[in-house]
């Protein structure tokens, strides 16, 4: 009888532990927003399951049972599991162009493919393809962007669809944000030069207008998340990598991630000799990414960053330098030790609230400033400038029967405060004060977006934004003692803008959907355009940008999953359009660069985009086997423009292809994963030649770029993870480009080329992860 007892007790027992239901919540790593459709698979007993609407899912199993979380678009996810609920979050992969949760003008994420935009997303393994220290190899991979350099570090110029090259030295045109908080001030101005690009995560471009969310800017947004631990407990990183021409990067992080919260302290410090003589570069960067789940409907992120950065410069190349790949620089940089100089502090934190199930608001308050120091070939300017603001939005999920509709209203300040400085110099000796100017500038937006499916699988997207700029520019120098000097002291108030937007989108099937997409958008210009450093001059008659675009699309699915593809058609008409005009001496050299009104252009485009995993298995020799490939053609052309935008002449540009644009991107490449860790890529670049002028008399050569990178990652016991790799870049030895400078004034043959290593470079890295 006792062993009868025994026997059922133990039975007992063992069917309450079967019985054992575990939940959890799986969400995207970076939006936060919960996955639905995870398969979630159970390896110890074989149970399976699938997460509901808000990523939330149960399963049977016992306490260290090992969980597989997997979904199409994301890395899959392998953890013991616990009886406390699990808080699981993916992290998005580069295997489907269509399901990876993006931002769109929503608080709630969406999948891309249900987007009536073209929208890319530069996943973490994307970033990795190259060294992981430059972001425009990566960037430069989607179609239809093209991301210049000015420095072998800095002076990053990023062009949307043919716009966005409006300043030779800026960016202008388009909105950048990092983890929610603006990159680009209230001025208009976007600085790279301190963003540690090895400690992203993920980058989301979304082209063309997007006014009805984020405000000004016809090229776009560029969205930035840093990294986030992704595994459980606390993890301490170390990374190396060096590089042709001394170059080296080092990164040291400590991560904390535990169901309510995810903590990453990150230091980098780079170094780079550089190919080019006087480009040495040097920075160092310190980060603070956290978030923190403080109950079910409040949850708080916080950003803090401090980054210091120093690029000497080199001046530009002219063309017999350039085509004769000569490892020169202009004498009047060398001679003033031309530099550029940054110190940067960025700080924001966004609270997410749920008030209810239907209504969800997120709020940011930001602050950044930075100090600027730049000798360049004929003087010196210094700035310090201060950024404030904050952005907050609200989002009400309505229904009306079994009609589920979605709005969201929100608003964006920024105010930005900076003192400018500008002095002669020669032969690095300091002369007098060219110009002493406080700016200010004030800019908000209200804005409005509702989704509304209705019939057979159709959504309306309608939304508009009005919007609000003022200038004040205040002229320290215009006093009593100074009587000669000319007052620039100014107020300059634009009118406001109303840019709406309204698309549909229509699931064809669960694997298709199209898309139209009507919008406006305007830029206006920045106190940089506005102000002339080098001779004191202020423009306050220069007009805001206005655009309008037409897009219709396609993203699809098919072959089970493993062919995912998108194709866009676009016209965008643009009006005043801004255009750097670029002076320099009677040698060549670049003296400054100011911007103008120029006319109208239209701009003609197509993208397709194939992202195809060939092959996959969880046995054998060769796991994965994936190739991608994608293609812009760019038709853009000008309208009444002439006369070279008021310099002197008749000339009639209208019908030339618009300066600064390629008519043909071309890229490809291939992803191997093999058994035991070992992986590698091939990467290919077409870009065909540029015109630099308005006559379209010059042109910057097409080139090519081939690239790879192989490695060994893999896992020893419970705690260390280890990737070793070596790669190369522009292994056929192109001659190319990171930059050109576009419509100079004067000059028998300009200095306008900054060039690209003439030779193939070499890199090859460690990172270690240790986890707790």
């Amino acid at each position: 009888m006792q062993r009868i007892i025994l026997t059922l007790l133990g039975s007992i027992m063992a069917c309450g532990a079967i019985a054992q239901t575990i939940t959890g919540k799986v969400s995207d790593l970076y939006s936060r927003s919960g996955l639905e459709g995870v398969l979630v698979t159970n390896l110890t007993n074989g149970k399976m399951t699938t997460t509901g609407k808000n990523g939330t899912f149960n399963l049977i199993g016992n306490e260290g049972n090992v969980f597989r979380f997997h979904l199409l678009g994301y890395e899959d996810q392998e953890v013991p599991a616990r009886s406390t609920p699990m808080n699981i979050l993916l992290q998005p992969g580069n295997y489907n162009l269509n399901t990876v949760e993006v931002s769109s003008s929503r608080i709630e994420n969406n999948e891309n493919q249900r987007v009536p935009q073209s929208i890319a997303v530069v996943s973490s393994k994307d970033l990795q393809r190259f060294n992981g220290v430059f972001l425009e190899e990566p960037m430069n991979l989607i179609p239809g962007v093209r991301m210049d350099k000015r420095t072998m570090s800095g002076g990053q110029r990023i062009t949307i669809r043919g716009y966005g090259n409006a300043s030779n030295f800026t960016g202008t045109g388009y909105k950048a944000y990092i983890n929610g908080i603006p990159l680009t001030d209230a001025e208009g101005n976007t600085f790279m030069d301190d963003i540690d690009f090895a400690s992203l995560g993920q980058v989301e471009v979304i082209k063309g207008p997007s006014s009805t969310s984020y405000g000004m800017g016809i090229a776009g947004v560029v969205k930035m998340q840093t990294l986030i631990p992704e595994r459980k407990g606390t993890t301490i990183y170390q990374d190396a990598m060096g590089g042709s021409f001394g170059l080296f990067r080092s990164n040291t992080r400590i991560g904390i991630n535990s169901d309510q919260s995810q903590w990453l302290v990150s230091y980098g410090h780079q170094t780079y000799d550089s190919y080019r003589v006087h480009s040495a570069s040097k920075k160092d960067f310190l980060s603070v990414n956290g978030h923190l789940d403080i109950n079910e409907k409040t949850s708080v992120s916080l950003y803090f960053s401090w980054n210091k950065s120093y690029d000497q410069l080199a001046g530009q190349l002219d063309s017999a330098e350039f085509f004769g790949k000569e490892n020169v620089a202009e004498a009047p940089y060398v001679n003033n030790d031309g530099r550029v100089q940054y110190e940067t502090q960025r700080v924001g934190t966004t609270i997410d609230h749920v008030f209810s199930e239907r209504l969800h608001q997120r709020t940011t308050l930001f602050y950044s400033g930075y100090t600027q120091d730049q000798a360049f070939a004929v003087g010196l300017n210094q700035k310090m400038s201060q950024n404030v603001g904050g952005r907050t939005e609200l989002q009400w999920d309505g229904q009306a029967g079994n009609t589920k509709w979605t709005g969201v209203v929100g608003t964006e300040i920024q105010q930005s405060r900076s003192f400018a400085k500008s002095y002669g110099l020669s032969n690095n000796i300091l002369g007098s004060m060219r110009s002493d100017l406080q700016n200010r500038a004030l800019n908000f937006m209200f804005f409005t977006e509702w989704s509304l499916p209705f019939g057979n699988s159709w959504e309306l997207t309608a939304g508009a934004s009005a919007n609000f700029l003022e200038f004040s520019i205040r002229d320290l120098m215009a006093n009593p003692s100074n009587s000669n000097h000319s007052d620039v002291s100014g107020y300059k108030t634009f009118d406001p803008v109303i840019t709406p937007r309204i698309a549909l989108t229509k699931a064809i099937s669960e694997y298709l959907s199209a898309y139209a997409n009507v919008s406006m958008g305007y830029t206006p210009p920045s106190i940089s355009d506005i102000t002339i450093p080098y001779t004191g001059e202020v423009n306050l008659d220069l007009k805001p940008e206005n655009a309008f675009l037409t897009e219709v699309g396609i993203k699809g699915r098919a072959l089970k999953d493993r062919l995912s593809y998108q194709i866009a058609l676009y016209r965008m008409s643009i009006d005043n359009k801004l255009t750097p005009r670029s002076v320099a001496d009677t040698g060549g050299t670049i003296l400054y660069t100011y911007s103008v009104n120029t006319g109208s252009q239209e701009h003609y485009g197509a993208e397709v985009s194939l992202n195809w995993t060939i092959y996959q298995s969880e046995a054998g020799f060769l796991r994965r086997l994936q190739a991608f490939a994608n293609y812009a053609w760019s038709n853009f052309t000008y309208v009444d423009v002439t006369a070279n935008a008021g310099i002197e002449g008749a000339a009639d540009y209208s019908g030339n292809a618009v300066m600064g644009v390629a008519p043909h991107q071309l890229n490809a490449g291939f992803n191997l994963d093999l058994q035991g860790g070992f992986y590698a890529n091939i990467t290919y670049q077409y870009l065909d030649q540029v015109p630099v002028t308005f006559d379209n008399r010059h042109y910057a050569p097409s080139f090519s770029l081939l690239d790879a990178r192989a490695g060994y990652r893999s896992q020893w016991g419970d705690h260390w993870i280890a990737d070793i790799f070596v790669g190369g870049n522009n292994l056929t030895g192109s001659l190319y480009y990171t930059m050109v400078f576009l419509n100079w004034e004067r000059g028998p043959q300009p200095a306008i080329y900054l060039p690209g290593p003439y030779e193939s470079t070499y890199f090859g890295g460690v990172s270690v992860k240790y986890n707790f």
